[in-house]
């Protein structure tokens, strides 16, 4: 849960700033959104902002409002960690998570200690890496803590209600892990800022280019489900991505539509499993749950990842053979432990 004298000192370190940095994480439709809204919000309130991501801009994210002014950038000891008054951090339970570690194999990355960095998360697994969290495990997604936070701060604007609708539908899986009373009030609100909601279905939900439905075909024909266990899991290699001239982008639709569709949906099953293969020696993987009867945090956190209890992810370096091994013998020991995994302190 936030405190008011957490909030009290973001808003006494806004205010003090000129310059602000916001670094996108791994990135989804949470991510995007939440950066792109504070831009909008902090430029309101005076501020000077940019926005950075080391992973590029997803296909589907480049629709919205400043996507354009992305910096598309490794954030590695970029130039701009120097030059900043503040560096704000949304949607992030990690530093790991701003930089791409394939590159960096050998360095942990850090901010400059002469920068103030204020985190505002909602993941159980955040490690308290800023100066200030501002943590509410409990929040749907880092898109409705950001909505509360400044809604009586700003006037609020179509392209700050776009931005806030897509990372709060994004991370609820549009509105499938979470959806209670308090949630559909605040999407009906922004909504009221002339959202076309047709539209927005279509392009958020919907949109999805040939190559990434190929993807998902791939993904479909290799489905496996361990009945006994109650979990589906699938993979892409990254031959599929030669093979059907897919690029970053189509492989991010596609793993959007595997995430939230494809393994959600096998009947007898509590969760769901999707590995990606990027090179030789990384992986990538995220879990979703379908009964919520499986805590998919615990899994994903057992392999060096996180998340929530509904859905996380995580990253190795190791071959995607290993990585099914590991993952699989993961999730046997946490469903079966044995007793000496029981007895462990």
């Amino acid at each position: 849960m936030i405190q008011q004298n957490q909030i009290t000192e973001l808003f006494q370190e806004i205010s003090s700033a000129k310059k602000i940095l916001i670094p996108i994480s791994t990135p989804d439709g949470d991510a995007f959104g939440s950066a792109l809204a504070l831009k909008l919000i902090l430029e309101q309130m005076g501020v000077t902002v940019v926005v950075i991501s080391s992973f590029g801009t997803q296909g589907i994210y480049k629709k919205l409002p400043n996507a354009e002014k992305i910096i598309n950038e490794d954030l590695y000891d970029h130039n701009l960690l120097k030059d900043q008054d503040l560096i704000i951090i949304p949607d992030t339970a990690s530093l790991n998570q701003l930089v791409d570690l394939k590159k960096h194999k050998d360095g942990e990355f850090r901010f400059p200690e002469s920068v103030k960095a204020v985190n505002i998360d909602h993941h159980a697994s955040n490690t308290n890496f800023a100066n200030l969290t501002l943590l509410d495990s409990k929040a749907s997604s880092c898109g409705e803590i950001i909505y509360k936070l400044f809604k009586d701060k700003i006037k609020m604007s179509h392209d700050i209600a776009l931005c806030l609708l897509v990372a709060i539908s994004s991370d609820t899986g549009h509105f499938r892990y979470v959806c209670n009373s308090e949630l559909l009030k605040i999407a009906a609100e922004l909504v009221e800022y002339d959202i076309d909601m047709r539209g927005f279905i279509r392009d958020y939900y919907y949109t999805k280019t040939p190559e990434a439905m190929l993807l998902t075909g791939i993904a479909l024909s290799r489905l496996i489900t361990d009945k006994e266990r109650k979990y589906c899991l699938t993979y892409l290699t990254k031959k599929d991505l030669e093979q059907g001239n897919a690029n970053k982008d189509d492989l991010d639709q596609a793993e959007d539509e595997i995430n939230d569709n494809l393994i959600q949906s096998v009947d007898g099953t509590d969760f769901g499993i999707r590995l990606s293969e990027d090179k030789a020696d990384y992986t990538s993987g995220s879990l979703r749950g379908r009964t919520g009867k499986v805590d998919l945090n615990l899994i994903a956190k057992e392999i060096g990842g996180g998340g929530h209890h509904e859905a996380a992810g995580f990253h190795l370096r190791c071959s995607l053979e290993s990585a099914l091994i590991r993952v699989t013998e993961t999730v046997n020991n946490i469903l079966y432990p044995s007793p000496l995994r029981m007895l462990r302190v």
